[in-house]
């Protein structure tokens, strides 16, 4: 299976796609590096079956090729900030409507940037 890890330079998501790779799978892993690090993933580089891209998943991107599955480790952490800043928090949530309608939209237009195909109604 293709799948993409959000949050995958955190501790959570570098150990999954740790894990994802030895089961046999490939990981695309995303991570914009503020709570995360890429120390994590040092011993990924390279591997035929990972990839790293550095990004915020509450910004749209299109991972060319398929997808299976999408794993969501993406988050903010504080909860002190959570509670001064609470729409900070309520968007990185909320991420997960559009990671999942991703997913499953550029899994049935085969791959298909949703932008740029005709058959999609995706306000992007």
């Amino acid at each position: 299976m293709r799948i993409v890890v959000t949050g995958g330079a955190g501790f959570l998501g570098s150990h999954l796609s740790e894990h994802l790779i030895e089961q046999g799978h490939e990981v695309v892993a995303l991570d914009n590096l503020l709570t995360g690090n890429a120390d994590n993933l040092t011993h990924l580089a390279g591997h035929p079956r990972f990839r790293f891209i550095k990004h915020d998943v509450t910004e749209y991107i299109y991972i060319d090729g398929p997808v299976d599955a999408v794993m969501h480790f993406a988050a903010y952490i504080s909860v002190g900030e959570s509670v001064r800043e609470p729409a900070k928090y309520w968007r990185n949530f909320d991420v997960l409507g559009t990671v999942f309608d991703a997913a499953a939209l550029g899994q049935f237009l085969g791959g298909v940037d949703p932008r740029n195909d005709p058959r999609s109604s995706a306000g992007f």
